[in-house]
């Protein structure tokens, strides 16, 4: 095992260039050079550089993590949660304790802004236990033969359905989802510049090789309800 550097520090980011910095060990894990101008625009009003940790050794930041700031649904409200993002370090700095001190530095944040909740999706489950996470809820998928499956009675209720261009689905979308998000456990609220950077920014990476981005409103009365 390699030994711990004297000059290994984290902490959180003084500026948006470390916050830069800071995420370009992440872009490495993924197999990616350092993030572009564009890719990190789409951060800036989503996760301020307060908010994204840096690992250090001496002057030089070799890994990087962070947490969006969030109102999580719990049973009976809602309550503020640092949403954990990704978490980077450089393999050439590996098993010296960066992803230990980065989480505990995270936690120490969230406990300080007075957000009780840290959350996130676990791509490896098993390495979040030893920093204090546990398993919050589960999936499952069911694959049901044709045969043996029935559509839905019909319902006599006018709807109407209709392309939406992006620039313009926000509003129709946006409180839909709220109103959901609101009294379904385990939800987050988004605000508008998720919204426009995450989920209605049509940027090309993000389609794997398929067609672009379209929004379907459905209308109830005349009211957007899906």
């Amino acid at each position: 095992m390699i030994p711990k550097s004297n000059a290994m520090q984290v902490r959180a980011c003084a500026n948006t260039d470390e916050r830069r910095a800071a995420m370009a060990p992440i872009w490495h894990y993924f197999g990616q050079n350092p993030p572009s101008d564009d890719a990190i625009k789409h951060f800036t009003g989503v996760l301020p550089h307060k908010r994204v940790h840096a690992g250090f050794d001496g002057d030089r930041i070799v890994a990087g993590t962070g947490s969006f700031p969030f109102d999580l649904t719990i049973p009976g409200g809602q309550v503020r949660a640092a949403g954990v993002t990704v978490t980077g370090v450089l393999p050439t700095h590996r098993r010296r304790g960066y992803l230990r001190a980065l989480q505990r530095s995270l936690i120490d944040d969230a406990h300080a802004r007075g957000e009780p909740v840290a959350a996130l999706w676990a791509t490896e489950d098993t390495i979040y236990g030893q920093f204090g996470y546990g398993m919050a809820s589960m999936a499952a998928e069911i694959d049901v033969p044709r045969e043996r499956a029935a559509a839905f009675a019909p319902v006599a209720m006018q709807t109407e359905t209709r392309l939406v261009p992006l620039d313009e689905a926000e509003p129709l979308v946006a409180p839909i989802y709220d109103r959901v998000a609101r009294v379904t456990p385990g939800m987050y609220t988004r605000s508008s510049e998720w919204w426009q950077d995450r989920v209605l920014n049509d940027m090309e990476w993000k389609r794997r090789g398929g067609g672009f981005l379209q929004c379907v409103v459905l209308e109830l009365g005349g009211e957007p309800a899906a």
